[in-house]
């Protein structure tokens, strides 16, 4: 009798930095980055099945906060779910049920993103479940994260300058 496998929520605990955020219209010909090529940012889970992510695009610091735009800071917080997907042992699906968020219209909401792993080199994708509009088109968004923490989750690495 086969038994059935638990999602693997463990590989998403713990810290990640951004490495890219990208966007892809639908027919996979258009790539921008509305962040920049160097934009900045944290994510989170918990042990007790919270998210966090905070992203910052990469010179905020020139223009005058009155200035900001969509995409010069995104945050969002709340529970999340894990559902395995089948076929595929290094991809997840993670539903992030928003519960405070700089756009109000995603408070309540289910943001859902497929994840996909390079264990080896502690690497994740996180791609837009269902396509999303962003500056008037339909696009895929496609963020890259590095793991910050080590396994057991008491030490940090990297360059935290980058993320504050």
């Amino acid at each position: 009798m086969a038994m059935s496998q638990k999602p693997r929520h463990d590989i998403l605990l713990g810290s990640w930095s951004l490495l890219e955020c990208k966007t892809t219209d639908l027919n996979g010909k258009e790539t921008n980055f509305p962040m920049g090529q160097s934009p900045r940012g944290l994510l989170m889970y918990t042990t007790d099945g919270y998210m966090s992510a905070q992203l910052l695009s990469q010179s905020p610091e020139t223009r005058p906060s009155t200035e900001f735009s969509v995409t010069d800071f995104v945050a969002y917080s709340g529970r999340f779910e894990v559902v395995q997907l089948p076929k595929d042992g290094n991809c997840l699906r993670v539903n992030h049920l928003v519960a405070v968020a700089s756009f109000p219209d995603w408070i309540g909401q289910v943001q859902s993103r497929i994840a996909r792993f390079n264990d080896e080199e502690g690497l994740m994708e996180l791609s837009t479940a269902s396509p999303i509009f962003l500056a008037g088109r339909q696009c895929h968004a496609t963020l890259q994260w590095r793991k910050s923490s080590t396994a057991g989750g008491t030490e940090a690495s990297g360059d935290f300058t980058s993320v504050v």
